[in-house]
């Protein structure tokens, strides 16, 4: 993948990086730089997403799988009849052209990398990794905090005039409020938040739901210091960032807590029952939202489904209750800010009915679940609350 394309060619094209987020009144070029262009294709024409065609159909002119954009085809640009879903070879070559031909906005779509794609509008031209660390001129304001990460913000910090992220999990995540009125409110309760990321959750915890204080661990050194951005930005009172492994921190950590809020994290381990077990020891009431494994869905999905490793398969137990994981490989762990996986080279899934059950297993009673989506680009993932 190129990570040096020039975002700020354009001042009339605006980039999106989440299909939610795509103009439903406007042409948009699909931009899908992986070799499962015709695989999205055909995931954007299944949910109503607009897409009316693209580029070099025929699977005789797929490169790789992907759709090619050539400049033979510069004469079919017209953005009046059509969209375009496009692969990765001349984007930055074609991108005037896309803007010349009426085209509003550009889609980045690329599974497990919409993070390392998402870039801020900045004239600093950071490349992926870099920190701005040059000394700043201009009077303070917030887009110089968030610059000190240019293009590492996945989400978007909802401050005006500023860019930053594409995912709204500062705002409009749902997932919180079903949360909230699953566990009977987080207000004046003590929470511990696993792998917090950016602190969008963390600042929707504090400041909507009212906790009486909120203890948040992250692994990710760059996460953990956008954190402290975000805590200074918002002004957090009752919200402390702490960076290390919560693995760790549960074997000397004696301390329990009103509730457990795990976003994204279960997905991650090499050893979720591990995780299950501390976090029944540590509270009496837990949210997770997590994708979980499932064989048809997996097998049928082509950008996943080579991440996982059969022969790997193990089978394990604890107390009484036996169950497989699955082995998944991260992509490239070595790319340093695209990477939003756990601490390993790979992790163990569970399917849904066994972390259930082990959820049972290790002493909860109630236990919810909502939000179900079996049609997510990765895969299917859901919303658990659970109470002793």
């Amino acid at each position: 993948m190129n990570t040096n394309l020039a975002w700020d060619t354009s001042s009339s094209i605006t980039y999106v990086h989440h299909e939610n987020d795509m103009p439903r009144d406007a042409p948009v070029v699909i931009f899908c730089a992986d070799s499962q262009g015709l695989n999205l294709y055909e995931y954007c024409i299944t949910h109503d997403i607009i897409v009316d065609g693209f580029i070099d159909t025929e699977r005789s002119a797929l490169e790789n799988g992907a759709p090619v954009f050539r400049p033979f085809n510069l004469h079919l640009l017209d953005a009046s009849k059509t969209n375009l879903l496009i692969g990765k070879r001349g984007f930055d070559e074609f991108l005037p052209a896309f803007e010349a031909a009426g085209f509003k906005g550009i889609y980045v779509a690329h599974p497990f990398a919409q993070g390392l794609m998402a870039r801020t509008k900045t004239p600093h031209k950071l490349k992926p990794g870099q920190i701005y660390d040059a000394m700043v001129a201009s009077a303070p304001n917030p887009q110089h905090d968030i610059d000190i990460f240019a293009g590492d913000w996945l989400s978007e910090i909802p401050l005006p005039n500023t860019k930053s992220g594409w995912n709204k999990l500062f705002e409009g995540d749902g997932r919180l409020a079903w949360a909230d009125e699953a566990l009977g409110g987080f207000k004046g309760k003590n929470i511990l938040e696993l792998g917090p990321y950016e602190g969008g959750h963390t600042y929707v915890l504090e400041k909507t739901y009212g906790a009486a204080s909120i203890t948040s661990i992250e692994s990710n050194p760059r996460a953990f210091l956008r954190c402290l951005i975000v805590k200074n930005l918002f002004d957090l009172k009752v919200s402390r960032f702490l960076l290390g492994n919560f693995m760790e921190y549960f074997k000397r950590e004696e301390r329990r807590y009103d509730s457990i809020f795990a976003s994204g994290v279960l997905y991650h381990m090499t050893n979720p029952a591990e995780l299950l077990l501390q976090i029944a020891n540590k509270t009496d009431q837990v949210f997770l939202w997590t994708h979980f494994y499932d064989e048809a869905l997996v097998k049928s999905n082509a950008e996943i489904n080579p991440r996982f490793d059969d022969s790997l398969t193990r089978y394990s137990k604890l107390g009484s209750y036996s169950f497989p994981e699955y082995h998944f490989t991260y992509r490239n762990t070595a790319t340093v800010v695209g990477h939003l996986g756990g601490v390993e080279k790979h992790a163990n899934w569970l399917r849904l009915e066994d972390i259930v059950g082990l959820l049972k297993e290790v002493g909860f009673t109630d236990i919810q679940q909502g939000r179900l989506n079996r049609e997510h680009l990765y895969s299917p993932n859901v919303c658990i609350a659970a109470k002793k």
